[in-house]
């Protein structure tokens, strides 16, 4: 009994020590596959990377900061991992030392990521980014549009909203549908010709699949429509009251 228990502890250690080598701490085997990986103790589970990224920020500051270390800034203060597959992105024409100078107030880390990915791609190259298994990559656009996730957004109060204004619910979902693909990549949605998106409404459900960046504007959307409708709710009314001012009669003081 003993013997067999001994041995099964000595194999458990063994398959530990094993994972342990083959994930290192993230640089090792980023070397070794050419992705720079910066870490700050990022989540495992995908849905957390977005909540961390469409947190607001109150402002991004860079001056001339080299592209590596930017993006190792941002992974810090937005509590997430960040990969970059320096091959793709340097046969574009991308290097680690490009310069990044940006100022932004009143964004999300997933905007200022796509800020500084627009500012040193310019006009001669298009970076992106997609979430996978928890870690934001990054790399190029045509590199990401491969890379796609699929997230489920419960809008069953946005369409009850929208059926206030005397629409079916057919017409509402349809609405719903044509300000997303309408306004985000139109060109992209496979009902729209394109080949990388898709998105299905299921019991005021959305399931959309997508590149992690079109799933942060699509969050940063539906936001906006819910403010807008908490914003229509408490607007206090500005119309003077017409109702005369009548006061109650007292009662005589009885003696």
């Amino acid at each position: 009994m003993w013997p067999k228990f001994c041995t099964g502890v000595l194999a458990a250690c063994c398959v530990t020590l094993t994972i342990a080598l083959v994930r290192g701490d993230g640089h090792e085997a980023s070397v070794a596959s050419g992705v720079t990986a910066f870490s700050a103790s990022g989540p495992l589970n995908p849905s957390d990377s977005r909540k961390l990224l469409a947190q607001p920020r109150s402002e991004v500051s860079l001056d001339a900061v080299p592209f590596e270390e930017a993006l190792e800034l941002l992974a810090r203060r937005a509590h997430v991992t960040i990969d970059v597959r320096w091959k793709q992105v340097e046969s574009a024409g991308i290097e680690r030392s490009t310069p990044v100078t940006l100022h932004l107030r009143k964004v999300t880390s997933a905007q200022a990521l796509a800020a500084i990915l627009k500012e040193v791609g310019g006009a001669a190259a298009s970076l992106g980014y997609s979430e996978i298994g928890g870690v934001i990559v990054v790399t190029t656009a045509e590199d990401v549009r491969y890379e796609t996730v699929t997230v489920v957004y419960n809008v069953r109060d946005l369409i009850e909203l929208t059926a206030l204004n005397g629409l079916t619910r057919t017409k509402c979902v349809e609405t719903l549908l044509g300000m997303i693909t309408g306004d985000i990549l139109p060109e992209s949605w496979r009902d729209r010709g394109g080949r990388d998106g898709d998105i299905v409404e299921l019991s005021g459900l959305l399931v959309v699949t997508h590149t992690a960046e079109v799933q942060e504007r699509i969050v940063h959307i539906l936001e906006q429509l819910r403010a807008a409708d908490r914003e229509c709710r408490f607007v206090p009314d500005s119309q003077p009251s017409t109702r005369p001012n009548v006061e109650t009669p007292r009662r005589p003081s009885g003696r």
